[in-house]
């Protein structure tokens, strides 16, 4: 097949819904698939975008979206949450036209690999790793040399094939920047954003730490990867730019882990006066005044915070390697200089029993973050906690995230891990406890409402209220 030829073929970049017909109020750019765009468009191919999440589509809406446009593929990036409707749209497309090829690739593939088969031989391919290249090969060589394509899983003659990985990409500074004007940037909102619009960013890859609940190193390993301090600093001035950029929510696992680095990403962001607001994820026993007063003069609005439970018999049993004093000083310190915190909390990890939840909800309480997220622990396969959980019997089903995910909001409610002490209809029921004693004090409320500027952050603040409200 000639090169030009190649070019012409339609590529459609999918972000399947966790929940279909249901379009999320708080949602961020999927900047997965936006990468894989970049890389596409950077090599002479046109894709589109489609993320369902931030849509009212039906799943057969979607289908139809995808008949009608009859791309050559159709990728799909998906977390655990999203697998069942990508399957379910794997069908609803290959029914009507099998010549329209599907790959399904993300995080939830890289922990369960060629499993997805036994449920449904709908796609024709899955995708392991950071995606960026190897999709890129899969598309050069659809013309059916599938073997010659790193880390890919598909089906010949019946037998799964399973490709050999490719290495995670080790310059980051070598993929072009997310595109993101393959989507509408007014459509993502997030209730501590005050000017729009919001752009996330990834400024490394991988996580050195061992939490039990977490399966991010099963696509990004371990070792952390850190793009230059100018290649960032270069994403953020493009946007700022091209789209008017406002705020910047950096995504990484850990982002304040090297000091230095931080320093230099925060030197060079005053540097060049780009006026913007940011967010970012930081580990509460990595700060200290100095790096706090930087990160607020280079314009950083809030850290999020992983405390996940009040209680240090918990904190160990996960692997945390946090104490309860450490969490304390993270947040005071935090306030100390002016920035906003949030706080997220798990309900139902091993050690919790009905007394640990509810010294995790006080705890809550006492730290006072300006937003806390409450969450059931779910055992995803790819995780310490999913292997805990079938050795200790406390995971009955090894496959619960084959069945629909039921949510409030954007919160999964159904719990998979039972205890001796602590059911999953109390999981449930604390769950709900912990929102309403968190959210619904006059303390908050007031504090809330009084740091209202303009109609825009009411409106927000109005949708992060009613995805509150649906959860209790």
């Amino acid at each position: 097949m000639k090169s030009s030829k190649k070019k012409n073929r339609t590529i459609l970049l999918i972000n399947p819904p966790v929940t279909a017909g249901n379009k999320q109020k708080i949602a961020l750019p999927p900047l997965g698939i936006l990468y894989l765009a970049a890389v596409l468009k950077d090599n002479g191919y046109h894709p589109e975008v489609l993320d369902c999440n931030v849509t009212d589509y039906s799943l057969k809406k979607i289908a139809n979206i995808i008949l009608r446009k009859q791309p050559d593929i159709v990728g799909m990036s998906v977390m655990t949450p999203q697998i069942v409707n990508a399957l379910i749209l794997s069908k609803l497309v290959k029914t009507k036209n099998n010549k329209i090829k599907i790959c399904i690739g993300g995080p939830h593939i890289n922990s369960v690999g060629a499993e997805v088969f036994q449920f449904s031989q709908y796609p024709d391919f899955l995708m392991q790793g950071e995606g960026e290249y190897s999709f890129l090969d899969l598309v050069n060589n659809l013309d059916g040399n599938y073997k010659k394509v790193k880390s890919l899983i598909y089906l010949k003659n019946g037998k799964v094939q399973i490709n050999d990985k490719r290495e995670p990409i080790r310059d980051l500074d070598n993929l072009p920047f997310p595109d993101f004007t393959m989507v509408d940037l007014d459509a993502y909102k997030s209730p501590y954003v005050e000017k729009y619009p919001l752009m996330p960013i990834i400024a490394s890859r991988g996580c050195p730490y061992r939490c039990a609940f977490c399966d991010a190193h099963r696509t990004h390993g371990r070792m952390l990867r850190k793009r230059s301090v100018k290649n960032i600093i270069d994403e953020i001035e493009y946007n700022v730019k091209k789209f008017g950029v406002g705020h910047v929510s950096i995504k990484d696992s850990t982002f304040i882990l090297d000091k230095k680095w931080v320093h230099e990403f925060c030197d060079e962001l005053i540097k060049r006066k780009l006026n913007i607001k940011w967010n970012c994820n930081s580990r509460v026993d990595n700060l200290d005044m100095d790096i706090l007063r930087k990160v607020k003069k280079a314009g950083c609005k809030l850290l999020s915070f992983g405390v996940e439970s009040g209680s240090q018999t918990v904190l160990n049993n996960i692997h945390k390697n946090i104490t309860i004093q450490q969490a304390r000083d993270a947040f005071k310190l935090s306030k100390k200089v002016g920035l906003k915190t949030y706080a997220y909390f798990m309900i139902g990890n091993p050690g919790d029993t009905v007394e640990r939840v509810k010294k995790t909800i006080r705890f809550a309480i006492e730290l006072d973050a300006d937003l806390a997220g409450f969450h059931v622990t779910n055992a995803y396969p790819g995780t310490e906690i999913y292997e805990w959980g079938l050795a200790n019997k406390a995971l009955e089903d090894p496959r619960w995230y084959m069945k629909r995910m039921e949510y409030i909001g954007l919160v999964p409610l159904s719990a998979c891990l039972t205890y001796e002490d602590l059911s999953k209809q109390q999981q449930q029921d604390l769950l709900k406890k912990a929102f309403r004693t968190f959210y619904l004090r006059p303390k908050f409320i007031f504090r809330k409402l009084a740091g209202i500027n303009n109609y825009k952050q009411l409106k927000d603040l109005f949708n992060a209220g009613f995805e509150v409200i649906k959860s209790i």
